[in-house]
């Protein structure tokens, strides 16, 4: 499932997607601001409706941003799920962004539009940040 990304003056934005809050009932929603003013990126996790978890990562923390694929079965389909992942420094540690995640056409060879919105993001976050 992808994201919904938007990006507003010199801020980057993403949160779950409906459809994934939908299934999980409303129990989880993510949001991401890459803050290209500010120079700084904001997460906030929401579980089972009131547990939240908020971390703020300025961009001199950030080291790397590197991506992570990942392909599984459920009832005989397929999906690609990738990731955006932030290897951060003092002190050293890997923090999950963002996902997306789509179904595994045979004849198209993967999910065009959750690819694009991945490139889109993650070169979108490689200019904000300046990596």
């Amino acid at each position: 499932m992808t994201p919904k990304v938007w990006l507003e003056d010199k801020t980057l934005n993403s949160r779950t997607s409906l459809i994934h809050q939908i299934i999980c009932l409303f129990s989880y929603l993510r949001t991401v601001e890459v803050d290209g003013k500010l120079r700084r990126i904001d997460i906030s996790t929401r579980w089972l409706w009131w547990i939240k978890s908020e971390k703020t990562i300025p961009f001199d923390r950030i080291d790397t941003i590197d991506t992570k694929y990942d392909e599984s079965t459920l009832k005989d389909s397929r999906y690609e799920t990738y990731q955006i992942v932030l290897s951060l420094k003092n002190p050293r540690e890997k923090y999950r962004l963002i996902s997306f995640t789509g179904s595994v056409s045979r004849y198209s060879g993967g999910n065009a539009k959750s690819i694009n919105d991945f490139h889109s993001y993650i070169d979108e976050l490689r200019r904000l940040v300046g990596s």
